[in-house]
């Protein structure tokens, strides 16, 4: 699984301003053609999925979960 922007706490931990972790957000945002951030509940849905009995002929696959953000 391959996430885009999330909505998590991770950005506060890599040292950036508050205004700088601004700026990242709004360029994301401009970036993601659904016009939001992600939810890390959407990503788990992803997850459990793949991890579930009924994808058990899923091989070698990246999923995006990322809003469009790979086909801009």
């Amino acid at each position: 699984v391959a996430p885009g922007a999330i909505d998590t706490p991770i950005g506060e931990h890599q040292g950036l301003t508050p205004e700088r972790r601004a700026a990242v957000r709004r360029w994301q945002l401009a970036h993601t053609p659904l016009g939001r951030i992600g939810r890390p509940e959407e990503v788990a849905w992803a997850i459990t999925r793949l991890a579930g009995p009924a994808a058990s002929f899923v091989t070698g696959v990246v999923l995006p979960v990322d809003g469009g953000a790979v086909v801009v």
